[in-house]
């Protein structure tokens, strides 16, 4: 993104991208996020407003917001015996955002 990164800046490039993939926010069910307070703020910014939108459109709806999904994952290799599985699909996901090539096409079949 050029410019700035306050919370209606990335909301208006989310709804672009949700658009653009004829995506709708009411059959959104969970955000996962890693950044700062104007990204992760519940009560203010990114996750408020996507929130609220939702909340327009269905008033019993909620979203479910995660930080991080890489430390969850890491809580989870702790708990269960699935470091195999984990390892796979972090290895797969740099792959992916390693090589413009390999992330166009895996960004269009999104």
């Amino acid at each position: 993104m050029k410019g700035t990164t306050k919370e209606s800046d990335l909301y208006e490039r989310v709804s672009g991208c949700l658009e653009y993939l004829k995506l709708s926010l009411s059959k959104l069910a969970n955000v996962t996020t890693d950044g700062p307070p104007n990204l992760t703020g519940k009560n203010v910014g990114l996750l408020k407003r996507i929130q609220d939108k939702v909340k327009d459109d269905d008033h019993d709806k909620e979203v479910i917001f995660l930080h991080c999904i890489i430390h969850q994952e890491a809580l989870c290799i702790n708990v269960l015996d699935i470091d195999h599985v984990v390892r796979t699909v972090v290895k797969i996901a740099n792959y992916i955002r390693a090589r413009r090539l390999n992330h166009l096409p895996f960004m269009s079949l999104l």
